[in-house]
């Protein structure tokens, strides 16, 4: 009878390990989409993730090879590869609409900078973040009476309170340039950003996005690396007035 027991208890702890390995494989495979769907639709290029984990115990997320392409009219290739980030969130927060994230580390990113005639690569993304902000962020009493257009409706997704952004040892490629220079590469010092969202005024995956590449390009044009001109190239792509509204 002793060992029928000790079988029968040995058989529910295997089922319950294998419970747990499910949910952490399925949640790592929802993470991965959610990223990756998320992405492309924010920043209208094409986004991709190899792998995500999630740590059902204390909510820590943590994201594998992020490839993000560059935009239409620049080379076929990424303008931004991270290999390793880490989110640290508050684990209730991830089954609603509003998920509060206290980190997210950025380790090591690699962004490749273009400069062709209508601008750089980074600029053109910036843009596609603030129209994808807009549209994620219009203001109910804005809406049209008529059914929201599905792609608009898509951005409408979960909103995010990120109390601490930090990107360190951010390297910088210039892999193309009407100003010369190109061949250049350097490394950002540390970049942190923090209140990304709050309580009464939660931010869009766009927004969240927008700010992480503005804060790199304020880093880039702040360099003695670069040419003046193109330090002013970017200060204009940076004017943009919901940007200027978070430095008030």
């Amino acid at each position: 009878m002793k060992k029928k027991l000790l079988i029968a208890a040995g058989v529910v702890v295997l089922l319950l390990v294998g419970v747990v390995i499910g949910v952490v494989v399925k949640s790592g495979d929802l993470l991965k989409a959610g990223v990756e769907t998320g992405g492309t639709q924010a920043m209208k290029v094409q986004t991709l993730l190899g792998s995500a984990g999630l740590s059902i115990l204390d909510g820590a997320v943590s994201l594998h090879e992020l490839n993000v392409k560059n935009p239409e009219g620049f080379s076929d290739g990424y303008v931004f590869q991270v290999g390793d980030t880490s989110v640290d969130t508050n684990l209730g927060s991830l089954l609603s609409d509003t998920i509060e994230v206290e980190h997210i580390r950025i380790a090591s990113p690699h962004v490749s900078l273009e400069v062709t005639t209508k601008g750089t690569n980074l600029g053109e993304l910036l843009a596609n973040l603030e129209q994808s902000r807009v549209e994620a962020e219009v203001p109910p009493s804005a809406e049209p009476a008529e059914p929201a257009e599905p792609a608009a409706e898509a951005g409408k997704g979960t909103q995010l309170i990120v109390r601490q952004i930090l990107i360190t040892d951010a390297k910088i490629s210039l892999t193309q340039s009407i100003f010369g220079s190109s061949g250049l590469e350097f490394t950002l010092p540390k970049l942190e950003l923090t209140d990304v969202g709050t309580e009464q005024d939660p931010a869009s995956m766009a927004r969240l996005l927008q700010q992480v590449v503005a804060a790199i390009m304020t880093g880039i044009l702040t360099s003695d690396q670069i040419p003046p001109e193109l330090a002013a190239l970017l200060r204009g792509e940076l004017a943009i007035p919901s940007l200027d509204a978070l430095k008030a």
